[in-house]
């Protein structure tokens, strides 16, 4: 935040979605991160959120 008071700071912003959310953690054994879905609950169409729970694996 400091920084971007005096340059220009770089932000992107990434929504997945419910499925896309499943396919990530699908990752996360080979990039070292020791986490996987325990649950989740999905989106509820039309809305757009969706609740999930993470177990250390």
């Amino acid at each position: 935040m400091n920084t971007a008071r005096t340059s220009y700071v770089d932000v992107h912003c990434n929504i997945p979605t419910d499925q896309e959310f499943v396919e990530l953690t699908e990752t996360f054994p080979e990039l070292g991160i020791n986490l996987s879905l325990h649950k989740m609950v999905e989106t509820f169409r039309p809305m757009n959120e969706f609740h999930f729970c993470l177990k250390v694996v």
